[in-house]
């Protein structure tokens, strides 16, 4: 850092050592990580919200709780902006919303930050399909952060398949900007089933993916080009699907700045969920003549030469492809699997010892055998040491049993959950990390099935808001 006790100092001095450390934490926060495909403020509020257990919350008080939780120190507002964002599900925003939207959290009508309702009006919780993407097992072997000795969230999670391709990621830091379009969460997980059975084998390019986008996509050299759709009937020409990320409103006031002369008249008809514009035009105007696309700005070009992403050891790394983005979080996706099974292993040996260790206690108590009245704890800890009992925290699992747990009965119930750990663990002995991984994925996708069905039949999703509605009254 710059020595201020100085009274000058040089230009380069002062950005080398001062402004390149704002430099880093600007990217830090403007560029997901490409491992679990989140910033920071967006893994801060995923931690919390799977930490919590009782439901819905307001999206303030999840943004207060977020503050407390994972140390945040850049204001409230910031917080309340990503937990909408990361709640919205149509058409241009996310593939998989982690967080529940009970409420308003805007639509295809306006911009994302645009149209959101005040956040101590409406509610969130964890999704259902966030579950699968990040698993509750990983937790004991994920590494976490500390702030001022307080262990707050993880460093990273490892989700189930690549999240930044699931969701995209845009942002500008200070000499590097990353732009990763969305892409279909069906066709990352085939790609990784692919890459677990096959790793040598070359991964095919993904096609980015908008879900609900009923338009087209064509490639075009270096560039994927979205179109909109529109229906011609005599002069009148119905515009009924926009590209990603141009949203209704905006895109009908920029059509009332056009000066073509054969338009009469531009009546916007579109809803929350769908796009229907109309454009009556002069009688006998010949739309079919025309380049409707490119007249209309109904296309926009999205490419994949600005994806910048921090790897495992936060350095910046440039992906020239899908696929690398891919292999690089299989890897440490195995890893993880790896280390998850070692720890279970450990654990259900922990438990098959400390079973039958009970149930040999409780039946040498009721034999006789053993006598544990009127004796000092030091000394009933010193007998079983000498009786070769499995020590573990200085016998406190044998001689803190309740009274009515020193029952025969109890004893044909240990030695069942003993045996029922002993299948456990020689499960858990012949699983391979690969095996976990395509279960998983398999579970990922049924969840993800169910979950696509209820964002595209919006009469499911009002039914659920029903049912909603009707537990809290």
């Amino acid at each position: 850092c710059v020595d201020y006790m100085l009274p000058k100092t040089t230009m380069e001095e002062f950005c080398y050592n001062e402004l390149i450390h704002h430099c880093a934490a600007d990217n830090e926060r403007s560029i997901a990580n490409g491992i679990d495909g989140l910033k920071p403020s967006q893994r801060k509020i995923l931690h919390t919200a799977r930490q919590r257990k009782n439901g819905e919350v307001k999206v303030a008080s999840l943004a207060a709780n977020t503050t407390d939780l994972t140390a945040y120190h850049h204001g409230e507002q910031s917080l309340v902006s990503a937990i909408m964002s990361m709640a919205q599900k149509h058409v241009g925003t996310n593939n998989i919303a982690y967080l529940k939207p009970n409420g308003q959290f805007g639509s295809r009508l306006t911009k994302r930050d645009e149209g959101l309702a005040q956040p101590r009006y409406v509610f969130t919780e964890i999704s259902d399909i966030a579950k699968k993407m990040f698993r509750a097992e990983d937790d004991a072997v994920l590494s976490y952060a500390e702030d001022d000795g307080k262990q707050i969230e993880p460093t990273y999670f490892v989700p189930v398949i690549s999240n930044v391709l699931v969701n995209g990621c845009e942002g500008i830091g200070t000499g590097y900007k990353t732009s990763i379009p969305n892409f279909n969460p069906l066709d990352i997980i085939d790609q990784t089933v692919s890459y677990i059975l096959h790793a040598d084998k070359a991964l095919e390019e993904l096609v980015p993916y908008y879900m609900g986008f009923k338009g087209r996509v064509e490639k075009e050299g270096d560039f994927y080009i979205f179109s909109g759709l529109y229906e011609i009937k005599d002069h009148i020409l119905t515009i009924t699907e926009l590209p990603p990320k141009v949203w209704s409103t905006h895109y009908f006031e920029s059509l009332q700045k056009l000066t073509y002369d054969y338009i009469v008249d531009i009546d916007q008809q579109s809803t929350k969920e769908d796009v229907r514009i109309i454009v009556k035009c002069k009688s006998g105007t010949k739309l079919e003549d025309k380049n409707i696309l490119e007249d209309f700005k109904l296309s926009t070009k999205i490419a994949l030469n600005q994806m910048h992403l921090f790897d495992k050891d936060n350095v910046l790394t440039r992906y020239s492809c899908t696929s690398d983005i891919i292999k690089d979080h299989a890897k440490i996706r195995l890893d993880m699997y790896q280390k998850r099974l070692q720890y279970q292993i450990r654990k259900v040996e922990l438990d098959v010892e400390l079973y039958k260790n009970k149930a040999r206690f409780l039946k040498e108590v009721s034999d006789g055998k053993l006598k544990i009245m009127n004796k000092k704890k030091e000394e009933l800890r010193s007998e079983l040491k000498t009786l070769h009992y499995f020590e573990h925290e200085k016998f406190n699992y044998l001689i803190t049993m309740e009274i009515f747990n020193l029952t025969l009965d109890e004893v044909d119930k240990m030695i069942k959950l003993a045996q029922k750990m002993q299948d456990e663990l020689d499960i858990l002995k012949n699983t391979t990390p690969q095996q976990v991984w395509l279960r998983e994925l398999d579970e990922l996708k049924t969840e993800y099935q169910t979950y696509m069905y209820k964002c595209l039949n919006p009469d499911v999703k009002l039914k659920e808001k029903k049912q909603r509605t009707s537990k809290k009254n």
